[in-house]
This record gives C-alpha cells, structure tokens and sequence, in this order.
C-alpha cells in the first residue's frame, strides 16, 4: 500500500489529542536549551542532556500540543533514561504551531513538515554527538514518533511508544499504519488500565503484530499506580502511568541498551 494515501488519512485520524502530561515532582533541569531554525522563519526548541558513556540518545515527544513541560510524563522519561545513562532531546512544538493547547494541532504531526523539522533537529544533534538515535512518544507523541519511524527508518536505532492512540474517533490508529516499514527494534507500552478510550492497552500487541519487519517487536503492558486525575486521558491518571514512571522508565532505558549495538 502506497503511504501517502495512509498519511492523508492518518491526518484525519489525528484530528483528536490526548493530553500527555502525567504530574510528578521533578528536580532542578539539568538539560541544555536549544533552538533550531529548520523551515524559512520557523524554529524548533529542544532540550538535551547527553551523559558521558552514553550509548545513544532519544528524541522524546510529548502528547497533547507536543511542548516541553518539565512536569510531564515525557519529561519524566527524559530525566529517568539521563540518570541510567542515556542521552534524551525533548523536542517542542515549532515557533509556527501554537494554537492547540499552545502546541501542534494533532494533525500536524503527520505532515511533511513535521518530518522535516526532526529530520535537521536530528541531524544537529548527530552531527555533535555522532550517537544511534531513538524516538519515544507518549500519547500523541506516539504519532510523531511512529510516523518519523516508518518515514526515515533508516537514520533511527529504535523506536518507543507509549499510550499510543490505536481506537480513534475516526481515521486510523497508530497500528493501522504501515508499521511493517520500520526495520528497527519496536518497544509499545501500555497501561493495563488505561481508560481514555482512544488508547486501550490491547493496541500495544496491535503494533507489535503490525511491525512485522522489526527484528525485535515488543509489547510491554504495566498495572499498578494511581489514577487521581479528573479524566482518564488526562495528568495524574494510568494513561500516564502515575507514580509508575520509574519503573517504565527503567522498562525502556533497559530495551535501549540491550538492543543498541
């Protein structure tokens, strides 16, 4: 099947969010600020902490308008994989995107552009760094993540998504892609009792089936935590694995070292 046709309807798909931001208290930020200029006057923010040692660094997308929150459940994975060792960039929403809850609206993710902006975000940081590359979505950050795997598959080691959207309103889900373009270890993580009912725990196994051209396909479902928040796709709720995030933390910091060369 041809991808356009499956990004154009996968544009549809993403016209709903689920905000990602699960609340937790963190330490001072220890990452450094960066901006990029990527398309003629649009820039692109990300912040980075590469630790020595490290056996690659992960582009981390945050759900929701996609900015960087440093009370969010992507930030928390952010500073989890820095103290296990590994190199995290937390991108945020381009300079141009700011009318969706400050952010990307959702069906920006799966536009060209999109991809562009990552391409040279990416391309600075491995140019300084020369280090494999990961991409982590959580919630609609799963979308950016899954669409910059199966489109550059090539530059990328792995591939993270968690609470990924799977049972939309309409369009296709996340596992509905052609997931079988992707060529590098998949990890999919879910809550057992994930309840936004958009991104059920059963489409972590969708994805991995999906993915049958990864030579490590993974699901990862998780139980246990709290979910305190006042909607079950919002913070403080399974869907952002509340006062879990270390041990999903660890999950993923340990599925990229023992599938980075």
């Amino acid at each position: 099947m041809l991808l356009q046709p499956i990004v154009r309807r996968f544009e549809t798909m993403l016209a709903f969010a689920f905000v990602a931001a699960g609340f937790v208290l963190l330490d001072s930020a220890r990452a450094d600020s960066e901006t990029i200029p990527t398309r003629p006057g649009v820039t692109v923010p990300f912040e980075i902490d590469v630790p020595s040692g490290a056996p690659a660094i992960v582009l981390i997308f945050e759900g929701g308008g996609g900015s960087i929150e440093r009370r969010a459940f992507g930030w928390e994975i952010h500073e989890l994989l820095v103290d296990d060792g590994i190199g995290a960039a937390s991108i945020g929403a381009p300079s141009d995107q700011h009318g969706f809850l400050g952010g990307m609206h959702p069906s920006f993710r799966a536009t060209d552009q999109h991809v562009d902006d990552i391409d040279i975000v990416l391309g600075a940081i491995v140019s300084e760094y020369d280090l494999p590359i990961w991409v982590f979505g959580v919630s609609m950050g799963a979308a950016s993540a899954a669409m910059y795997g199966l489109r550059r598959s090539g530059r990328v080691a792995g591939v993270v998504l968690a609470s990924s959207p799977t049972r939309p309103p309409r369009g296709l889900g996340v596992h509905e892609l052609p997931l079988d373009q992707i060529t590098v270890p998949l990890l999919a993580v879910a809550h057992a009792d994930d309840g936004c009912p958009g991104t059920p725990p059963t489409g972590a196994q969708e994805i991995v089936n999906a993915a049958s051209s990864s030579p490590n396909a993974r699901a990862r479902i998780f139980s246990g935590g709290d979910s305190a928040g006042w909607s079950p796709c919002r913070p403080r709720s399974h869907h952002t694995f509340y006062r879990i995030e270390r041990e999903v933390g660890r999950a993923v910091a340990d599925f990229i070292k023992s599938n980075t060369p």
